[in-house]
C-alpha cells in the first residue's frame, strides 16, 4: 500500500524484505533471492543505501558496485572505509544507460 500511496508501484518489481531470509544483512542471501527473481547477474547490479550494513551486504554479494548514501546514520568517513561511491542523496543520483 505504501508504494501506492507514493506513487511508484509501477517503478518496483520485487520487493525483499527480512522476513525472506535466514540470515540478515549484511549476509547477501537477500541479495541472491532478488537477483535469482528478477534473473539478473550480479556484475550488472548495485546497491545503494545509508548504512554501513547496505554497503558491506552489496560487497559480499560482489555486486558491481556499492554506494553510500548520506542521508542515514552513517558519516563519509565510515562509507569511505569500504567504498569509493558515496552520495549527499538519492537525489544526486543519474539514472539510465550510460
Amino acid at each position: 500500500l505504501a508504494m501506492e500511496f507514493l506513487g511508484i508501484a509501477d517503478k518496483i518489481d520485487f520487493i525483499a524484505g527480512a522476513n525472506m531470509v535466514s540470515n540478515s544483512k549484511p549476509n547477501p542471501e537477500m541479495i541472491y533471492i532478488i537477483l535469482n527473481s528478477l534473473n539478473i547477474d550480479r556484475s550488472n547490479a548495485v546497491i545503494v543505501g545509508d548504512a554501513i550494513t547496505d554497503v558491506q551486504l552489496g560487497i559480499n554479494a560482489g555486486l558491481k558496485a556499492s554506494i553510500g548514501v548520506l542521508t542515514g546514520l552513517s558519516t563519509a568517513n565510515d562509507l569511505k572505509k569500504l567504498t569509493s561511491y558515496i552520495i549527499e542523496n538519492i537525489g544526486d543520483m543519474k539514472l539510465g544507460k550510460p
